[in-house]
């Protein structure tokens, strides 16, 4: 009853924009093959959503937005030149399976249909089957049609205990203008993923598409705001939450299809910022900038993490935004962003981007100043990383800290302090190393082996989840000696990671996971990702000549 109430009030409440990644997705979840989507691409042909049912049948389906009302005589009068458009023209001929395949066209709204509106539209859908007109027949799907095809959906990832089941409403009624809290995020979305490796390769497809049909309802806080990157960050988790269950190729290509619906908020993001006239090169605040000092070089990180998805995931950019992309991305590299170390992952993931998009030595250098910063700063305990404090704190914790308690989130960052230890500096000089900066190395070398070079590894099944795992170990370990080509070596090995293989057809969402939840970036995965992502003077193909 109570998933039943969220999917009405949520279906109540979308225009047809906000309501058609949803749509997308239950069509999927009942086994449609999902041909065309307008949200995906520039081409039109007067209809929103081209797909094919379980039988083979060839829909062509026009959305309309009419949330708590109902589709009236006069809006009808001024639909029937789109709806005769939908009825008549051919369905393009790559989506075709014989030439001119007819096609049953509908008109799908989420509100009712009124009975003289409903007189409109069948005077013109009696002429179906005629020459010269593509539909075979027209069909109608309008509120309650919707509802009884959600809600079964829903109800299968619907969480069962009290507990879980107030997690779930808490999201759904966030007021959206803050960034989503991602234990509750992810807590809300996995209540079905219990025993992944038990379920029938049925039921795992049937939870995944409902697993995300159901996190495009959980949005519906931030994309009434039109808050692109909380969007983007709930797709990723419900994706990377849903991979233990894409055990077969058809998992994998349900995961890789809904991506597009991540690069969509990524993309509409950098759109955003660019119609606002965001440049890169200054802080940007939406109100009194007085007021916001301490969060605006934030916000610009968020904008390149966005943006450096959309470069790892080979989304086709128009000149202007590359050019875009490529500046934002070389301005987010200042050192004196490093707040804490749960930043660097981020830091590392930029620098992919940043390399895919300049050519020259400028991306490598700025990878090399991040990784003197992180060094000297946790060598000193007046440093800008926070007294390097360990990657579990966001960054309104350690704005707390250095702020003195004036502005953020309290926490007990103060009393865990990582002094003369680091996460993310083997990482970073394994990945400077393997780019043969063979003098930096040594010059750092002296300050980098008294490190303590702290990791956690947690069990496999737990690194899907934001959740703080109470399993698994940390483990810290200082060098005293190595050669050049041992560090090499243990770049290699490491990049063997117990989950490449799950994570291998997903390295752009692998990165950008590794953005929101930077305390699974652990040196494995990191290396696992260098050598998916870029090309190295050394590494497996090459190794340094032996001395």
């Amino acid at each position: 009853m109570i998933a039943n109430k969220l999917v009405e009030s949520w279906l109540d409440n979308q225009s047809e924009r906000q309501y058609q990644p949803a749509f997308v997705q239950l069509l999927i979840s009942e086994g449609w093959d999902v041909l065309h989507n307008t949200r995906h691409t520039a081409l039109e042909f007067g209809k929103d959503v081209i797909a094919r049912a379980p039988d083979g049948t060839l829909y062509a389906i026009q959305l309309k937005g009419n949330p708590g009302t109902r589709v009236s005589k006069s809006e009808a009068q001024s639909l029937l030149g789109q709806f005769r458009e939908g009825m008549i023209s051919f369905v393009p001929d790559a989506y075709q399976a014989t030439k001119n395949e007819r096609h049953v066209f509908v008109f799908c709204t989420n509100g009712e249909i009124d009975e003289a509106a409903m007189v409109l539209f069948e005077n013109v859908a009696k002429h179906c089957g005629e020459p010269g007109v593509a539909a075979s027949k027209v069909e109608y799907w309008s509120r309650g049609n919707l509802l009884n095809r959600f809600t079964p959906q829903i109800e299968k990832v619907w969480p069962s205990s009290p507990e879980a089941m107030s997690r779930v409403l808490k999201v759904y009624t966030h007021e959206g203008r803050d960034l989503p809290d991602i234990q509750l995020i992810s807590a809300s979305i996995e209540e079905a993923m219990k025993d992944p490796y038990k379920m029938t390769a049925s039921r795992k497809r049937a939870i995944i598409t409902a697993s995300l049909l159901f996190s495009e309802i959980l949005k519906r806080p931030w994309r009434e705001s039109e808050d692109h990157y909380s969007m983007f960050l709930i797709s990723v988790l419900a994706a990377v939450r849903c991979i233990p269950l894409a055990d077969r190729d058809d998992g994998t290509v349900l995961i890789a299809e809904y991506l597009e619906v991540a690069a969509e908020h990524a993309n509409s993001l950098i759109s955003e910022a660019i119609e606002l006239g965001y440049d890169p090169k200054l802080t940007w605040a939406q109100r009194n900038p007085l007021a916001e000092v301490d969060i605006m070089i934030e916000r610009r990180r968020l904008i390149a993490d966005a943006g450096a998805f959309l470069v790892l995931f080979g989304v086709e950019l128009s000149p202007e935004k590359r050019t875009y992309l490529r500046e934002l991305l070389e301005y987010s590299f200042d050192p004196n962003t490093l707040w804490g170390q749960a930043v660097i992952p981020s830091m590392i993931v930029r620098y992919w981007a940043y390399r895919k998009l300049d050519a020259t030595c400028k991306p490598d250098l700025a990878l090399i100043s991040v990784l003197r910063a992180v060094i000297s700063a946790a060598r000193r305990r007046d440093s800008a990383l926070a007294a390097n404090s360990p990657p579990y704190y966001r960054f309104d914790e350690v704005l707390y800290l250095t702020s003195g308690g004036i502005v953020g989130d309290k926490s007990d960052i103060s009393r865990d302090i990582a002094l003369n230890r680091s996460y993310f500096a083997k990482a970073l000089f394994l990945m400077v190393a393997k780019r043969n900066w063979k003098q930096t190395c040594k010059n750092l070398w002296r300050v980098y082996s008294n490190l303590l070079h702290e990791s956690v590894r947690v069990p496999d099944n737990d690194f899907f989840s934001p959740q703080h795992s109470k399993e698994g170990e940390n483990s810290g370990q200082q060098i005293f000696d190595s050669t050049w080509l041992e560090q090499i070596e243990e770049a290699v090995r490491l990049s063997d990671w117990s989950l490449a293989k799950a994570f291998e057809p997903f390295p752009a969402l692998l990165a950008a996971y590794l953005t929101i939840v930077p305390y699974r970036a652990q040196p494995w995965v990191i290396m696992h990702l260098d050598e998916q992502l870029a090309d190295t003077w050394y590494g497996r193909h090459h190794f340094p000549p032996r001395s």
